[in-house]
């Protein structure tokens, strides 16, 4: 893999580096997301990656979910970027709009940040997508991730017990003082040594 993708750690074991990414995960509407834009305003670089936003229920109550820049999250809502519709009960999934633009969303230079909001069950059939999220875990450009509660997704798994990862859980007891412990990790990005 080139190292401009997700960064290079030259061969070393990924067991004797230390945690690098700080991953958020909590029920939903917590407020993971809004913690994960709180913590970019003290990232000075560009942010790469993802956000996705559900629409509107539509007359049979499915929501459509779409996949966006991080970088710019224009509110075009399109087919070549929503990757489900669902109703909470019942899932469509497109896994081919993660596996092309969401792993090209997930290709940073170094100074970047990449930013994944949210992680969950629709990227199931996507290998190409979930293995390039892998490897942004194994690299060195810091990740500030948000996945989802469930914990019986063995992806989801993969990612809360990476050895690169902090994991952070976001309660309705906790989110407030949340931003003072992560603000100075997000700030220490900003100086790479």
């Amino acid at each position: 893999m080139p190292d401009h993708l997700c960064g290079s750690q030259h061969g070393l074991p990924l067991s004797s580096l230390p945690p690098r990414h700080i991953v958020l995960w909590g029920q939903r509407g917590v407020g993971k997301s809004t913690l994960a834009r709180r913590l970019l305003e003290d990232w000075k670089g560009p942010v790469r990656g993802f956000i996705t936003r559900s629409s509107p229920p539509d007359a049979d109550g499915f929501r459509s979910i779409y996949l966006y820049a991080a970088h710019d999250p224009a509110p075009v809502e399109h087919t070549r970027n929503r990757v489900g519709r669902t109703n909470r009960t019942e899932h469509t999934m497109w896994p081919e709009v993660f596996d092309g633009m969401g792993v090209e969303l997930l290709r940073a230079e170094p100074g970047s940040l990449i930013l994944m909001d949210e992680l969950g069950f629709l990227e199931q059939d996507a290998a190409d997508f979930r293995r390039q999220v892998l490897r942004c875990l194994d690299g060195s450009i810091p990740v500030l991730a948000v996945i989802k509660h469930k914990t019986h997704i063995p992806f989801l798994q993969e990612i809360r017990t990476h050895p690169r990862v902090q994991l952070y859980q976001v309660t309705e007891e906790n989110r407030d003082a949340l931003p003072t412990l992560l603000s100075p990790l997000i700030r220490n990005w900003n100086n790479p040594r």
